[in-house]
């Protein structure tokens, strides 16, 4: 049993409950077979800059809070959606949508963005809408 100091100081041993499951969640590639939970944890309100995240023993469950920042999102600059649009020249929503890695939805709400700022142009309706630059760069 690992005492709730060494979780909470992020020192405590990780360990998997049942090494079988385990197993096998790693062989479908579903886990990482590192055993660096606590380590990892920590660091990652290191790199955030946010608060170390807080656990709670309220039996008979454990909790874990980890803090984000709401609003937060990883989205491209607009200089590289101007590079984008520049070398693709005629584009749709669902080619941006597939280089960024976003939904069509978020790829459509920062491409019509743009069209709004009078940076790129939009020719077609609806799943025929294609953008482009404006103005060469």
């Amino acid at each position: 049993i690992v005492s709730l100091e060494k979780l909470k100081l992020f020192i405590a041993p990780t360990f998997s409950t049942n090494p079988k499951i385990a197993n096998i969640f790693y062989q479908m590639k579903f886990i990482e077979k590192r055993n660096l939970g606590m380590q990892e944890l920590l660091d990652f309100s290191k790199i955030t800059g946010l608060k170390k995240p807080i656990l709670e023993y309220n039996d008979p469950y454990l909790s874990v809070i980890i803090w984000r920042i709401i609003g937060l999102r990883n989205e491209p600059a607009s200089e590289n959606i101007i590079e984008f649009a520049n070398i693709n020249k005629l584009f749709s929503s669902g080619d941006y949508a597939e280089h960024y890695t976003v939904s069509t939805k978020t790829a459509s709400r920062h491409l019509n963005k743009l069209v709004k700022d009078g940076v790129l142009g939009r020719e077609g309706e609806k799943k025929g809408t294609k953008y482009f630059l404006k103005k060469k760069i």
